[in-house]
């Protein structure tokens, strides 16, 4: 009985080690990827519209993915609309599993102090995090050359993101809110 339960126990560690390491690689190599080159494309309009029906009617938004290359793996998705009633302006970002989330999203707009963005949940697709944005705030947006955001990956080490902000008015004009 004790030999079958230390074997069990034996399964279990070896399989929680295998997954730990994959989870690492996969990490890392998103990581380096994301590092080289993310801004592939610079040539193309950065934000691109989409509209979706839910249950209180449709709502449009922009959206921009942040891919690296050239594995052509997305390292991070951003997202901005209009939600609510009152059509207020509306940050939400998804970064790929596998991040500590303990740090959050780290956001920096031109190279100003950056602000914490918490992660609320984490799916199959990404862990998401959003923010409802006050004018002051969405003006920093709008008006910013360049987004950057950083995680850590579960190596603890740092993976910056550049987001071009340049059409982000425009694409924001053309929704209706």
């Amino acid at each position: 009985m004790v030999g079958k339960f230390l074997m069990r126990y034996r399964y279990s560690v070896l399989v929680a080690a295998l997954v730990a390491i994959v989870s690492v690689i996969v990490v890392v190599t998103v990581s380096k990827a994301a590092d080289k080159s993310v801004e592939k494309g610079a040539d193309q309009p950065a934000w691109h519209k989409g509209c979706e029906q839910g249950p209180a009617g449709q709502t449009c938004y922009v959206e921009q993915f942040a891919i690296a290359q050239p594995k052509n793996v997305p390292v991070l998705y951003v997202r901005f609309d209009f939600a609510g009633s009152e059509g207020r302006a509306r940050l939400a970002m998804t970064a790929p599993l596998g991040i500590l989330l303990g740090q959050g999203l780290q956001l920096s707009v031109d190279g100003s102090k950056p602000i914490i963005l918490p992660l609320a949940i984490c799916t199959g697709r990404g862990c998401d995090a959003s923010a409802v944005l006050d004018k002051d705030a969405l003006e920093r947006f709008t008006k910013g050359k360049s987004l950057v955001v950083r995680y850590a990956g579960a190596d603890a080490q740092p993976t910056a993101i550049p987001i071009r902000l340049d059409g982000l008015t425009d694409a924001l004009k053309s929704l209706s809110k």
